[in-house]
């Protein structure tokens, strides 16, 4: 046997026998990437950080966006009061410096959970930060606190972010009137989902 076909044997993303006429995965519906980050990492929200996430924020609609209710300019204390009642805040860090966070709300065992304060810093936007986080929160509610399903909540004028979480498997089930005279879109994934995705 040739050095090629054993070598050939051994890929595992070779093509199995039978050709293209082989059943393979159905694709995946949800698009998290593989964690990437070299020299990056994810971490419980530590104290003092509240005083970096108004670097994350493009503007103040962002503000609005992640933080309802916020006063601007961003306030630290007051972004530390509304982190308080999270079961768990995760913050991305590369070389130190915060580029992310989210937040877990009220993870219910065979209930819900709630994700929250989804940003990404500008800059580092589209890189798969937001979905490495994310994907960090659901692992938590689903297999930690073994919820059946996650909700998010997203301002209709957030067109990022309803793509985001449409692209990470989340479908609409509700609408509530936002308090500027927008809407707030529901948004639920189902532990099956999850896990299939």
């Amino acid at each position: 046997m040739s050095l090629i076909r054993q070598r050939h044997r051994q890929d595992p993303h070779a093509t199995p026998r039978g050709g293209a006429a082989a059943r393979s995965a159905p694709p995946a519906r949800h698009r998290f990437p593989d964690p990437w980050g070299r020299g990056s990492q994810i971490r419980p929200l530590r104290e003092g950080d509240s005083r970096e996430i108004p670097g994350l924020l493009a503007h103040s609609r962002e503000l609005d966006w992640a933080f309802p209710g916020a006063p601007y300019p961003p306030d630290p204390h007051w972004l530390e009061a509304a982190l308080a009642g999270c079961r768990e805040v995760a913050v991305c860090a590369e070389r130190g410096r915060m580029v992310a966070l989210a937040a877990l709300r009220d993870p219910q065992p065979g209930g819900a959970a709630f994700i929250e304060h989804l940003v990404v810093h500008p800059q580092r936007r589209c890189r798969g930060i937001g979905s490495l986080l994310l994907r960090h929160l659901l692992q938590q509610a689903f297999h930690q606190d073994r919820c059946r399903e996650a909700h998010a909540r997203v301002c209709s004028d957030n067109l990022p972010a309803t793509l985001f979480f449409y692209e990470a498997g989340f479908l609409p089930y509700g609408i509530d009137a936002g308090g500027d005279g927008g809407a707030v879109l529901r948004l639920r994934l189902g532990r099956r989902d999850f896990e299939e995705g």
